[in-house]
């Protein structure tokens, strides 16, 4: 019952565009120069996450038909649309910028909502965006490693958008996860390497970087 209550609070945060229901955030994001009003792939993914959920749980199809809205802006470019398109493929983007940005965590997030509504309700061209980013997201990933610490995001900043110590832990634990769900070696390999880099030397050194990444005002 408190999950189905849930369920409808994140349904009242939400409205309607076109064929799609969207999350939008009220507030503006410096970092990434979005104004307000910006949508992410990773509140999509995990509101159709949760609606899938709740649609296997309790049978009903309003649910389902929820959880379809919620994914939409990942599948297709019609807007409102959260989509990237790099040269190595689709990316659904937690912040929607140009240039990409490409933060990993909510790639991965974002691939795992995919991944809920394809495999809970059979949506096809769920299952065909998740194969599709995730053969992407393969290609990309050596990328987010810099020898020594993981990257946020590939926004092309003057320096390297190095992850806070919070995000590399948790791009290890998503790679991890990867591992399980694909049994594809980079990522178990990724995981391995970058959790060798979280020793005390690094950390300070990722904070010295992060004070330069800041003074010079992201840009």
């Amino acid at each position: 019952r408190r999950f189905l209550n849930v369920c409808g609070l994140l349904e009242r945060s939400s409205h309607v565009e076109g064929d799609a229901r969207v999350w939008r955030h009220a507030m503006p994001l410096k970092k990434y120069r979005l104004d307000a009003g910006w949508m992410s792939s990773l509140a999509q993914a995990q509101s159709a996450s949760v609606f899938t959920r709740a649609a296997v749980h309790t049978q009903d199809d309003r649910y389902a038909e929820l959880a379809h809205a919620s994914i939409r802006p990942l599948l297709d470019d019609r807007q409102p649309t959260v989509l990237a398109h790099i040269a190595e493929g689709p990316v659904p983007e937690e912040c929607p910028t140009k240039p990409p940005s490409l933060i990993l965590n909510g790639w991965i997030y974002a691939l795992w909502g995919l991944r809920d509504v394809a495999t809970g309700l059979g949506l096809s061209r769920a299952h065909k965006m998740y194969e599709d980013s995730l053969t992407c997201l393969l290609e990309v990933l050596p990328r987010y490693d810099v020898g020594w610490w993981t990257c946020y995001s590939l926004y092309p900043f003057r320096l390297p958008d190095l992850a806070k110590i919070f995000y590399h832990r948790l791009h290890i634990d998503q790679t991890e996860m990867m591992t399980r769900l694909t049994s594809e070696r980079e990522f178990a390999e990724a995981a391995s390497r970058w959790r060798t880099y979280d020793v005390p030397t690094r950390r300070l050194a990722l904070v010295a970087q992060k004070a330069a990444f800041v003074a010079s005002g992201y840009r």
